[in-house]
């Protein structure tokens, strides 16, 4: 396998994308990760999870919604299923002539985007 810094960065960026998808939506960790029985990987299992994840997919405000996706991650900090090992940072390259500043959600809006 070749070394990963010598990777293409249009690959690097694609299969971040792929796997950790955060500009998708914020459940889809939650849901292909930790609902019980879905991952063999981590094998977790909440009931109380579950049904807030079930919940959380169900509700159209985006307040209710962030209170339970809130209440989802502090469930998964109290019974640690996992070992979070390191924030993956998000690196753009901007032209000098370009007003832009980048997303918390990490989605390119290019209508943000401004030529001076």
């Amino acid at each position: 396998m070749p070394d990963p810094a010598q990777r293409p960065v249009h690959r690097i960026v694609a299969r971040q994308e792929a796997h950790h998808r955060p500009a998708a939506d914020a459940d889809t960790v939650y849901d292909q990760y930790f609902r019980s029985g879905v991952s063999p990987r981590i094998q977790y299992k909440n009931p109380e999870f579950d049904k807030l994840v079930d919940e959380e997919q169900k509700t159209a405000d985006p307040k209710k919604r962030l209170a339970i996706l809130h209440q989802l991650g502090r469930i998964l900090m109290e019974d640690v299923p996992f070992c979070p090992l390191y924030t993956l940072a998000e690196i753009y390259g901007v032209a000098r002539n370009i007003n832009w500043k980048a997303r918390p959600d990490e989605k390119l809006l290019y209508a943000d985007m401004r030529i001076r």
